[in-house]
């Protein structure tokens, strides 16, 4: 069920699952990233670079982020799927490691994730802001922020 066009893109898949499957984490994640980078809705390629990340690095807010990407996909995709089951057990595992599961949701309305550093200042945003109109009639949606 890929769904890229082009020959480049398709090499790239091939290559990547070649690595992905003799366990060659280290030369499969960066041809996976590149697929993603071209707009990859495939959800078995978004579920490989997940899991090769994980292998590489471990849990983390990137880790979560590309499970919960795959898991979005795969429902869709292939929602009987053991790998959908599979995506959703490591977004409860990265949950459960870091607790980035709010009880607002996942994700803000501007895209936010919880516990994560979302604007780059070295600080983890853990603070639920609601959205809300300014004076000036302005919405700010809701965000996370550090305390």
């Amino acid at each position: 069920m890929t769904m890229i066009n082009n020959s480049t893109s398709i090499s790239l898949i091939h290559t990547a699952n070649d690595y992905y499957n003799s366990d060659d984490y280290v030369h499969a994640l960066p041809l996976y990233i590149e697929i993603l980078k071209n707009e990859c809705n495939d959800a078995m390629t978004w579920y490989r670079t997940a899991y090769s990340y994980r292998m590489l690095y471990g849990f983390n807010s990137n880790t979560y982020s590309l499970y919960y990407q795959a898991y979005q996909r795969l429902s869709t995709q292939m929602p009987n799927s053991v790998y959908t089951k599979y995506a959703w057990n490591q977004i409860f595992n990265v949950n459960q490691y870091f607790k980035v599961l709010p009880a607002t949701g996942i994700r803000a309305e501007n895209g936010d994730l919880y516990g994560v550093d979302n604007d780059g200042d070295g600080r983890r945003e853990t603070v639920f802001v609601h959205g809300y109109y300014r004076k000036d009639g302005t919405y700010v949606r809701s965000h996370y922020r550090a305390k």
